[in-house]
């Protein structure tokens, strides 16, 4: 993954989080994903990567075509963002921490 510029996640079966798309953003890489599952909450579409329909060939060939022909000023604008963005959210401690809340608040609701 180091070594692309772009990084394709396109299941067609819906992932409860889509690693591969937030790993690709971590890397500051383009991602492109299906509009399915966890890339629709890891991806800000336009934004951080692009989203196509999932087991549509066509729109994955149109959102490839769109981020080869990107130009390099908006490659970094979007790579900037994507890394800003898993920064922001997925971190190990964010997760420890939203988890610890969840927590909290059922033993508040059940008191």
């Amino acid at each position: 993954m180091k070594a692309c510029d772009i990084v394709v996640s396109a299941s067609i079966e819906p992932e409860a989080f889509g690693r591969i798309a937030a790993e690709g953003e971590a890397m500051g890489k383009i991602v492109l994903a299906s509009n399915i599952g966890g890339s629709l909450d890891n991806i800000k579409d336009g934004i951080t990567g692009k989203h196509f329909k999932s087991g549509d060939a066509d729109d994955l060939a149109n959102k490839l075509a769109w981020a080869l022909d990107m130009p390099e000023s908006e490659r970094k604008k979007m790579s900037q963002a994507a890394e800003n963005f898993v920064k922001e959210n997925f971190t190990k401690q964010i997760m420890c921490d939203k988890t610890l809340a969840v927590y909290r608040d059922l033993v508040n609701n059940e008191q």
